[in-house]
């Protein structure tokens, strides 16, 4: 009985050597082959008993070999050693043997595709900051131009006249909005980091900030609020990143909030993961955002929907490129729907 077992014992045995996929290989302390299973003289591309096997038998960490088998293409394959027992007490070495083949030729590709797409992304950065700059070289002189002759510095014009130039000047503001946005996202996409983190005094950066649309929110009677009286006197951060902030969320709120609306900003102090951040709040009582765009609107070119484009205007880059500036910061930007028709509010969230 105990003998019927031990033949069926050995014939699975050797059923399962066979049919491994690993190759296996039995090397003695001369370095010979003395059996080989089926996978393994595949991969070697020809019979291996009798054979030096050719490669170091070192017990320890597995270790990647190439393989050359004659008339066809190279392989790699995952090498382990093990040492074990003959008869007559002779040890030999048992060589286990992965094909990674295919593995390493699609980390291969990943890698190549991976090279490709990030040269693919420096070209088009290159191309968008070259054509930025080129492009706003000229729409600065018409602007200023333009302004040289509404301030009648080149002679005197007439209402019909002054009405156009402030169309052009206007026109060519929105232009030269939308082309430093092209670029701030060019830069916030690369690894150029422009945050210059500094200590600075908050409260006067977003007087100023909000000053610099009052003529525009005049124009359309929209009222201007301003909270800072729980915001911290100074903070470490960037001054410049959080103007640019400052800046593309204010206009947008002026731009989407109805004549005789409110566009408010606030800033205070907020404990967050125990440790202290800043947090700038930019609110209106516009057309506010739907529930589900909440979201998709910080994305590259991306608008609440097509009718929005061509009632405001504009790229809809603004947001994709506070949201990477805000993250160079190491904070975080959301929107939030406060109801239909009754605005949207914009919350950032800054370490200090």
């Amino acid at each position: 009985m105990r003998a019927k077992a031990d033949m069926i014992s050995s014939s699975v045995c050797s059923k399962l050597i066979e049919k491994n996929a690993d190759g296996i290989v039995l090397v003695n302390q001369r370095g010979s082959v003395l059996f080989a299973n089926p996978a393994a003289e595949a991969l070697f591309g020809l019979p291996l008993v009798g054979r030096e096997f050719g490669f170091p038998v070192v017990v320890g960490e597995a270790t990647e070999v190439d393989l050359l088998p004659p008339g066809q293409a190279p392989r790699v394959a995952e090498l382990r050693v093990a040492t074990i027992s003959l008869e007559k007490q002779e040890s030999a070495f048992l060589v286990s043997l992965r094909d990674l083949t295919e593995r390493v030729e699609m980390e291969g590709q990943l890698r190549r595709a991976m090279e490709d797409a990030q040269e693919a992304a420096r070209a088009k950065s290159h191309f968008l900051s070259h054509l930025s700059h080129e492009l706003r070289t000229p729409l600065n002189a018409v602007i200023g131009l333009t302004n040289l002759l509404l301030d009648k510095c080149l002679g005197p014009v007439n209402e019909d006249q002054e009405n156009l130039l402030r169309d052009v000047l206007q026109g060519g503001r929105e232009l030269l909005h939308i082309f430093n946005n092209l670029l701030e996202l060019v830069n916030a996409e690369g690894s150029r980091d422009e945050s210059h983190v500094a200590l600075f005094e908050l409260r006067p950066l977003l007087i100023n900030h909000l000053a610099k649309i009052q003529d525009q929110a005049r124009k359309k009677n929209i009222t201007l609020c301003i909270d800072f009286e729980k915001a911290p006197e100074c903070v470490l951060s960037s001054e410049q990143i959080i103007g640019l902030v400052l800046d593309e969320l204010l206009l947008n709120a002026l731009k989407f909030t109805r004549p005789g609306g409110e566009v408010r900003l606030s800033a205070r102090p907020l404990e967050e993961d125990s440790n202290t951040k800043l947090e700038i709040v930019v609110s209106d009582n516009g057309v506010g955002v739907q529930q589900k765009n909440l979201e998709r609107i910080f994305e590259p070119f991306s608008q609440e929907d097509s009718s929005y484009h061509r009632t405001f205007g504009g790229l809809g880059l603004g947001l994709a490129v506070i949201r990477k500036l805000v993250g160079k910061l190491g904070g975080w930007i959301r929107a939030e729907n406060l109801g239909q028709n009754n605005g949207s509010l914009f919350r950032i969230v800054i370490p200090i």
